[in-house]
């Protein structure tokens, strides 16, 4: 029996999803290709579960090694094309970010959010690993603004809160830096944020306070910046 590229993904997809017990796998948790001190040059770092052929496709120019985790599942497909341009694959026990350390960076900014986040809550929030800055405006267009300002940093993303999640998000979705998602739910967080690969978490005021949303924010953090998947990409290009 013959399977297509995608049909083995879906395969390994489910395979996954068993073992670990996820309800969602993402495709590309983060992709960082050498620019600094810390990676060798020609080096492609991509954090994630499964590489597909649809994974690397166009991220291989200038790449002669592809690091992944040891338990990541690289396809039949994927493997070819490494082999098709003299890519070689390494294996690490454990994977750091592009930045060559381990913390990152998220970036709070609340529109109509009166309360004050808390030092105690951001700690809870960071728990050491995670850089939170913290900023408050009544203006949302300036909220965008100040998220866009602070996602151009490596490795940080960032959260909004506000009473107006759906004005919020068509706003962020003006633009083109900003892949924005609204989630009243911290259950759907990171089935929302790898939907489109999200760099911009949009949450009801007060959802910080609660220690199920700073749970799920932690996750999404933790996760790292995505790549956007390859069927949005496909549509932007086309408009």
């Amino acid at each position: 029996m013959n399977l297509s590229e995608t049909e083995i993904t879906r395969i390994v997809e489910e395979v996954v999803r068993q073992l670990t017990g996820s309800s969602t796998v993402a495709q590309n948790d983060s992709v960082a290709v050498a620019q600094n001190d810390s990676f060798a040059a020609g080096q492609l770092q991509i954090d994630s579960r499964i590489v597909s052929l649809e994974t690397l496709t166009g991220r291989l120019d200038g790449v002669n090694q592809l690091i992944v985790e040891k338990r990541t599942v690289v396809t039949p497909s994927a493997r070819d094309l490494l082999r098709h341009r003299n890519v070689s694959l390494t294996r690490a026990d454990k994977m750091e970010n592009h930045t060559g350390r381990s913390t990152r960076r998220i970036a709070v900014v609340r529109h109509s959010d009166k309360g004050n986040i808390r030092p105690e809550m951001l700690q809870k929030l960071s728990d050491g690993q995670i850089d939170t800055v913290d900023h408050s405006t009544p203006c949302i267009f300036k909220a965008v603004d100040w998220v866009i300002e602070q996602i151009s940093q490596p490795e940080t993303l960032a959260v909004m809160t506000t009473k107006f999640t759906d004005i919020a998000l068509c706003t962020a979705n003006r633009r083109t830096e900003l892949r924005a998602v609204a989630v009243d739910n911290p259950d759907r967080v990171m089935a929302a944020v790898a939907s489109v690969g999200a760099n911009l978490l949009i949450l009801p005021c007060g959802s910080i306070a609660k220690p199920e949303f700073r749970s799920a924010i932690q996750q999404y953090v933790e996760a790292g910046p995505q790549v956007c998947p390859a069927p949005l990409r496909e549509l932007c290009d086309r408009n």
